[in-house]
């Protein structure tokens, strides 16, 4: 009889004990991953949400103190005053901070603002009542004010206390345009990602990133998920008690992960919504991948159990061959390295064959990093990281590695699992960068929002303070004089301020368009260094402008940019200049040419105080500033070399700066600028001197259209208009424009001047009205903008509604002159002597 030899099987149980162990190596590995998934996703929505907490509570912080600072003036406390003068008084509050209205009542119910500037009494209503008997600062929710407008208004009341005996003296109302939380929230939610809401506190809507949503209560938004991870009542005590909240829900299918925090200085709440699968995508596929891997992985492992050792060797390798885990198992008694997974090439960069031949690899990696083999029997579980060179990419990346020992029938084993952690801590250390700098950014936004208070109030006190003078002087002409140019002056350096806020805003929201047009190179640095030139000489400083070099005049970029690159780069170095320095702007023409473009490169040298190499580092991040000893008392956003950067960056161009403390500063910009060559242009270009000399009419011989809804704007433009001897009619919106225009004969107007923004019609809507007209001056009257509309954009919206010109809010007189001079005929304007036209 012939005598068959069995097949040689793995016992059961050994067979068992890798299963169990490859089961729950897979469940720990996913719930690391998930647990890191999770830590990652919380603290960026932490940081999402607290960065938008953080804006609205500032604001709210803002009205508070604005409301704080009217209640302790010392003229609301003067009560031989009637209630009507004092509103009066706050009106220009309510314009320089944008506000709705600010109101007073008096101890006794008597109640007057500055949009109702009449007293009523109110002493019988529920919000005096509720002043009276609490004695302290109200906060309403959101509300509409005025029926029939769509304008969402919410008010502050700020209690008031009478100086001499501290009793309850009324209370000031202050109250503010909701549209700012509204962009808020629409400007800080990324759409697919994640929203914002704020709820108010009746738990209603009042600010929501879907404009739709806005009014709903919280109930009904509650009602609309298909699963939520807790109760509405759960929720919603939360938020009545003013603590945080996070739940999970299902939204039309989505899986997303909410969060509630309480608004600081309000009784309101904000929630972030956040798409967890469109956030964290990768992460999420990284998590679905292994649980599907390590599942094919353990079901294809036990359904091969029965089959031969070699038959399930080469299965598992070809499954750990489509992971990013390199799994091996040693013989603890032998040394033997039974079995290596076929990735390790792939991951590592040795093959399993390279491994086996580094005798003691594993033992060379226990020891040096120190580790008592004993005390790693007994926890049967050790875990180290190393940097592992790749012999063939010469590539150093840092490696897990995870020990298991076990011991069983078959014998005393370890399971070395090897992960490839490179990515995931770049990743760390990305988000860790990530973080830091958002907290700079933060800090660096608080910093500026303190400094930006000082530098705001500072012109408005002298704004607030002169005009008092002002008034206790009106029978002294020259001090009234010299407190009107220091109003003035005061006004454009607040001007000043907030056209730099403004501009950074627009450019960090990347609604900034560059206007290009064909001008005259050598014409704007004349007319910008004239006006730097007077800067410099009030400091006693020296300036020079060197141009000799530009040989190509005509250049197509948008001029206000470069004017304003100029202005900013000279004016820092003229302020960081002590007196009697010298300041100097030189520009050359280089042959480096990008395409149809020609390189311009613009040297601004000073001999100032120079900077240091970390104020250099700093200093085109906004709002940041160099602060020393010498730079302690000069004013400034903090914004200026930031907004010079981006442009610059915006116009294909390069900015550096050489600098040394105590030996001055050069900034050299470069900027690629298109040639013109059109003669007409050259000839056509206006002469600096000229645009702002004033402009009289001959009498009866000059109509204008004014356009304008604001009653105080009209006011100013009448009186400055009519220096000039024209005849002016009004308008008090775009349709009321457009009958003036219709119902006097053609050329009955010279000039259209409008506003832009008014109720009914707005100015660019009524343009292209009178441009569609069938009569022969629709198309050529000129109309210019005449609006708080300052930026790029909005010069280039105006063009394509048809106008000619733009004029920015705070109107300059020289700038009507300039437009004036500009479109009506020079035979309708009274010639100066020696005028030359």
């Amino acid at each position: 009889m012939k005598s068959h030899r069995k097949k040689r099987k793995i016992p059961y149980s050994a067979y068992h004990l890798v299963q169990v162990l490859c089961v729950l190596l897979a469940l720990f590995d996913i719930a690391v991953t998930a647990i890191s998934t999770y830590d990652i996703m919380e603290e960026s929505v932490s940081n999402q949400i607290g960065l938008t907490e953080s804006k609205i509570a500032e604001y709210m912080n803002n009205v508070w103190n604005l409301a704080g600072s009217i209640a302790e003036n010392d003229e609301l406390q003067n009560e031989e005053e009637p209630l009507e003068d004092k509103v009066k008084g706050l009106k220009s509050f309510v314009e320089v901070y944008g506000l709705y209205d600010i109101g007073i009542v008096d101890g006794k119910g008597r109640y007057a603002s500055t949009n109702r500037e009449e007293t009523t009494d109110i002493s019988g209503s529920a919000i005096f009542q509720e002043l009276k008997e609490g004695q302290e600062k109200v906060l309403t929710d959101i509300y509409q004010a005025r029926q029939g407008e769509n304008i969402q208004i919410f008010t502050v009341w700020q209690p008031v206390f009478a100086q001499d005996t501290g009793e309850w003296d009324g209370a000031v109302e202050v109250s503010v345009y909701f549209d700012y939380m509204q962009n808020i929230i629409e400007g800080d939610s990324i759409d697919g990602k994640f929203y914002f809401c704020m709820y108010d506190s009746g738990f209603i809507a009042a600010a929501h990133a879907n404009i739709k949503a806005r009014g709903q209560s919280f109930e009904d938004n509650f009602m609309l998920n298909n699963w939520v991870s807790k109760s509405g009542e759960e929720i919603r005590e939360a938020m009545e008690n003013r603590e945080k909240v996070s739940y999970w829900k299902l939204y039309r299918g989505k899986l997303q992960y909410v969060k509630s925090i309480p608004i600081r200085n309000s009784s309101w709440s904000l929630a972030i919504r956040t798409n967890v699968i469109e956030c964290y995508r990768i992460s999420m596929v990284a998590l679905l991948s292994k649980i599907l891997v390590y599942g094919v992985v353990i079901i294809l492992f036990w359904w091969k159990g029965s089959r031969e050792y070699k038959k399930r060797q080469s299965t598992f390798s070809w499954m750990t061959d489509m992971v990013d885990e390199i799994f091996i198992m040693q013989n603890e008694d032998t040394g033997e390295l039974e079995y290596i997974s076929s990735n390790a090439g792939r991951i590592m960069g040795y093959s399993p064959e390279e491994i086996r031949q580094q005798q003691g690899l594993i033992e060379g990696w226990l020891l040096e990093n120190q580790v008592d083999v004993e005390e790693m029997k007994q926890s049967q579980d050790y875990q180290f990281q190393r940097k592992i060179t790749n012999p063939h990419t010469g590539e150093q990346r840092e490696f897990g590695i995870h020990i298991y020992v076990r011991t069983g029938e078959a014998g005393n084993y370890r399971i070395v699992v090897i992960t490839d952690k490179t990515r995931e801590i770049h990743q760390r250390e990305m988000l860790e960068t990530s973080l830091l700098q958002v907290k700079n950014a933060s800090k660096a936004k608080s910093r500026f929002l303190s400094n930006m208070s000082h530098d705001i109030r500072t012109p408005m006190n002298a704004i607030v303070g002169m005009t008092t003078i002002a008034r206790m002087n009106l029978d002294n002409p020259e001090r009234l004089k010299d407190c009107i140019h220091k109003i003035e002056l005061s006004a454009m350096h607040l001007k000043s301020l907030i056209n730099d806020v403004l501009d950074m805003s627009k450019i960090e929201s990347g609604r900034v368009i560059l206007n290009e047009e064909a001008f005259n190179l050598k014409t704007l640095l004349q007319e910008a260094g004239a006006v730097m030139q007077v800067q410099a000489a009030a400091k006693k400083q020296e300036m020079t402008l060197d141009i000799a070099s530009i040989t190509h005049e005509m250049v197509v970029s948008d001029s206000l940019r470069i004017q304003q690159i100029l202005t900013n780069v000279l004016g820092n170095a003229i302020k960081f200049t002590p007196e009697g320095g010298q300041i100097g702007l030189c520009v050359e023409e280089t042959e480096n040419r990008r395409g149809d473009r020609r390189f311009y490169e613009f040297y601004c040298m000073d001999n100032g105080i120079g900077m240091t190499r970390e104020t250099q580092e700093k200093i085109f991040v906004p709002f940041e500033r160099g602060e020393t000893d010498q730079t302690g008392g000069i004013e400034g956003t903090g914004l200026g070399m930031a907004i010079t950067k981006n442009i610059v960056n915006m116009m294909g161009g390069t900015i550096e700066i050489i600098s040394f403390p105590g030996e001055g500063s050069t900034f050299i910009i470069r900027l690629p600028l298109q040639n013109e060559i059109i003669e007409e242009l050259e000839a056509a270009e206006i002469s600096g001197e000229d645009s702002g000399k004033p402009v009289q009419f001959q009498k009866g011989k000059v109509r204008i259209l004014l356009v304008e809804d604001n009653e105080l704007n009209m006011e100013i433009a009448q009186e400055l208009l009519g220096i000039t001897e024209a005849e002016l009619e009004i308008a008090w919106n775009g349709k009321e424009g457009i009958e003036k225009f219709a119902e006097n004969p053609e050329n009955y107007f010279d000039i259209i001047l409008s506003d832009v923004q008014m109720p009914e019609m707005n100015g660019h809507e009524m343009t292209r009205a009178i441009r569609q007209m069938n009569r022969g001056d629709a198309r050529t009257i000129p109309v210019v903008a005449m609006t708080a509309n300052a930026f790029s954009s909005d010069v280039l919206k105006a063009r394509q509604a048809g106008m000619n010109d733009h004029i920015a809010k705070p109107i300059d007189l020289k700038d009507i002159y300039r437009i004036l001079r500009k479109w009506i005929p020079d035979e309708k304007q009274i010639q100066e002597p020696g005028d030359g036209k």
